[in-house]
């Protein structure tokens, strides 16, 4: 191969590389700098906004107070529970609440925002993004961005010697020797500069993911021990074991409840679907937003924590309670849930719930399961009587992907737990109901 393909050869291969990485920041740069003036992310998953806001776009919104919403004004909420958020047009101010409208619906929607639910107003957007958010912020997707940058930075040290190869003749050595020697360029020195920040940040942060991850194991592993101990025999109860006493086992989870509730107040109780990997505490803080990132014990943890909605009573003494938990790539917290659509016999292998309150222990049965929106309306918790309630439910049973064999009785109380489902937007949803108190 002679001096002048190696030099073309060289500058393609650095071109190209260099096309990639610039590429992967302007990409970056989107999601990545707005989060650093305070401006949140979300992705747009529904028609209801089109054709303004379409489907695969981000929205960026900067918080401001409620009071400075306009009608017109295109904000973000929370639909009142744990990771649901909804973007709407204002439509109408009533006191302290707003009315939203779907630009592309016909009607407003049902239940007005409290002041309170706001997360901010939309001062951006940009269309296609949120495939590529998504996938970004997935393990699979860092690992693909680092691999890629990685094999840049090769293509560059690769061109550099292709470059630097100069085993020609020696009359073109010499004429080589004579001719004034090009320095490297300041731009490729900063692309490989940048390229190599990437890939250390890329490691930083999947070295943290798995840390954040394996340090959650830890904390609820420990927690499932703490909750199964007999302070008596300071042996644990294995609440697997069909063997054991079910009075026994649950009098000793009540006690150690009561006694893990003086040291974390918002600690309100325990639940446990037996056969699964979902054992863990449940908490319920001022807001739905707390234990999205902190584990039980206040550590801040990427997995969170099993919580109750704030709006809920602790002791489960309402019509309708709801439950959230993340959908873990793992499995785990309510990760697990999605094996009820994804295994045929998993419901009949894993039917019933056991909640654990400060003062009592429930068991409920799984009677439906689906992937809702997240402003759907089962998400509304503000049910006051049975009356009220009893399209909700009924709606419940009818949209579940099996139809169960269960006939059941929602006057004792209908348990929602939910979780995210994947990358889509969406939320998949189990319901129980409660079968006994004691």
């Amino acid at each position: 191969m002679n001096l002048q393909m190696k030099k073309t050869i060289s500058k393609v291969i650095s071109t190209i590389a260099t096309i990639i990485i610039v590429l992967i920041i302007v990409t970056l740069i989107p999601l990545t700098v707005p989060k650093v003036f305070g401006i949140k992310l979300y992705g747009i998953m529904t028609e209801s906004m089109s054709p303004q806001y379409n489907v695969g776009g981000v929205v960026y919104v900067k918080s401001v107070e409620a009071s400075s919403i306009k009608i017109d004004d295109v904000i973000t909420y929370r639909t009142g529970r744990g990771e649901e958020s909804v973007t709407h047009r204002v439509i109408g101010i009533e006191g302290d609440k707003f009315v939203t409208k779907g630009d592309a619906n016909n009607t407003e929607d049902p239940n007005p925002v409290l002041f309170g639910q706001l997360v901010g107003k939309v001062v951006f957007y940009v269309p296609y993004l949120a495939k590529v958010s998504d996938y970004v912020g997935t393990t699979r997707g860092l690992l693909s961005a680092f691999c890629v940058i990685l094999v840049c930075i090769l293509m560059w040290l690769g061109a550099g010697i292709l470059a630097k190869d100069k085993a020609e003749n020696d009359s073109k050595a010499d004429e080589k020797a004579a001719e004034p020697k090009k320095k490297p360029k300041s731009g490729d020195n900063l692309l490989i500069i940048g390229g190599s920040l990437l890939v250390v940040g890329a490691l930083i942060y999947l070295t943290y993911g798995y840390l954040s991850y394996h340090r959650a194991n830890v904390i609820y592993d420990d927690f499932e021990e703490m909750v199964t101990l007999d302070e008596t025999t300071n042996e644990t109860v294995d609440i697997e074991d069909s063997a054991v006493d079910p009075k026994y086992r649950d009098e000793v989870i009540l006690k150690r409840i009561n006694k893990l509730h003086e040291t974390y107040p918002d600690l309100i109780g325990f639940i446990t679907i037996p056969g699964t990997r979902i054992n863990y505490p449940i908490m319920q803080g001022e807001d739905d937003e707390f234990y999205l990132s902190h584990a039980y014990n206040g550590e801040v943890n990427s997995s969170g924590a099993i919580f109750l909605t704030a709006y809920n009573n602790i002791d489960f003494s309402e019509i309708y309670q709801i439950l959230y938990g993340h959908n873990m790539r793992v499995g785990t917290m309510f990760g697990g849930l999605h094996k009820y659509e994804q295994e045929e016999d998993y419901l009949k292998e894993h039917p019933s719930v056991y909640i654990y309150t400060l003062d009592k222990v429930m068991k409920y049965d799984i009677f439906s399961y689906y992937n809702v929106d997240a402003a759907d309306e089962i998400y509304n918790i503000f049910y006051q009587t049975i009356e009220e309630f009893e399209p909700v439910f009924e709606k419940m049973v009818k949209r579940s992907v099996v139809q169960s064999e269960l006939k059941p009785e929602y006057s004792q109380g209908i348990l929602t737990m939910s979780t995210c489902n994947g990358s889509t937007g969406r939320r998949f949803v189990v319901h129980a109901a409660r079968d006994w108190t004691y």
